[in-house]
């Protein structure tokens, strides 16, 4: 009796050799600035850089900024601009720096490059303004279109 072997692993070893031969027909070696006809030049890595937006509060009355992304104190001591993640100023408590007037600040780089416009904008002395109640400025619009209304019907009245 003669027995007949078995296709599927020719057949196997076959598609098998296809798929590669198909799949490394497009590569070039390491090296080649040759790729698919057009002359790319030399390859280079890929980098990925995280950009951090800060934002910080400013306390005018001790001159300190807090980033809020960053967790970190920002003030100028001595002669040299201090990072701190903790409040390290002689005499200055959190509740003392909390305790003041703050405003949130309109850069997003480091408080060096923008401390004397901010401190002329904002002084040791600066209070901030007490801001009008939310009903009373609704108030003042009701009031607006109260007005509108009767004037339109003033209008009309004088027509007819």
């Amino acid at each position: 009796m003669l027995s007949h072997p078995n296709p599927i692993p020719a057949l196997a070893g076959i598609f098998t050799g296809t798929v590669l031969l198909v799949s490394l027909s497009g590569c070039v070696p390491v090296g080649s600035s040759h790729r698919g006809g057009f002359d790319v030049g030399p390859s280079t890595p890929l980098q990925t850089a995280v950009i951090i937006v800060d934002d910080y509060d400013y306390y005018p009355r001790y001159e300190v900024y807090y980033s809020r992304r960053r967790n970190e104190f920002v003030y100028y001591d001595v002669n040299a601009w201090v990072r701190r993640g903790n409040m390290d100023l002689s005499g200055i408590t959190l509740d003392m720096l909390r305790a003041g007037p703050s405003v949130r600040v309109d850069f997003h780089d480091s408080p060096e490059f923008h401390h004397g416009r901010i401190v002329q904008r904002f002084p040791r002395n600066w209070e901030q303004s007490p801001k009008p109640p939310a009903k009373a400025k609704a108030k003042e619009e009701t009031n607006d279109q109260t007005a509108e209304k009767e004037k339109k019907k003033r209008e009309n009245d004088r027509k007819n």
